[in-house]
């Protein structure tokens, strides 16, 4: 849900519904590319949006999911969680893959000591300007973000 009415869902084979009355009724919008399996969507108002999928695809809409541009995901990793931090879509992923959206690109946010594993969890905590990344069994780690700099450290 971008607001109080209106929400989107993703699903297999490029499905895409939203609902502009709180989630009372769902309507197909749009499609998704053909064989896109989404892994995770993030919407930020009611127009627009990203969505990641297998093999490390991302695409954008601006136009509430009626059209998709792909965008590059330099990581190359799939994307399981993409959430906002300092105003910049982020994203975490297979591999240990930790990315924030730079212009039309995802890039990769370097961290020290980071772990070859799928993280499938993650959040902003805008007052330390950092990212809260988890993945399996109970890893949980603060990494500073560095804005729009390609690098960032842990704390």
């Amino acid at each position: 849900m971008v607001d109080e009415l209106n929400g989107f869902a993703t699903g297999e084979f490029g499905t895409v519904v939203v609902t502009t009355d709180g989630g009372q009724t769902w309507a197909k919008r749009g499609a998704l590319p053909e064989e896109f399996y989404p892994y995770a969507a993030l919407f930020v108002s009611a127009s627009e949006g990203w969505v990641s999928g297998l093999a490390g695809q991302v695409v954008h809409t601006t136009d509430g999911g009626l059209t998709w541009t792909p965008q590059l995901n330099r990581a190359g990793a799939p994307l399981y969680r993409i959430f906002m931090h300092a105003g910049a879509p982020h994203a975490v992923g297979a591999g240990g893959a930790v990315v924030r959206l730079q212009g039309e690109e995802w890039v990769a946010v370097a961290y020290p000591d980071a772990r070859p594993v799928p993280l499938a969890a993650g959040t902003s905590v805008a007052a330390n300007n950092t990212l809260l990344i988890g993945g399996p069994g109970g890893l949980l780690r603060a990494v500073a973000d560095g804005g729009s700099s390609k690098t960032g450290a842990a704390k």
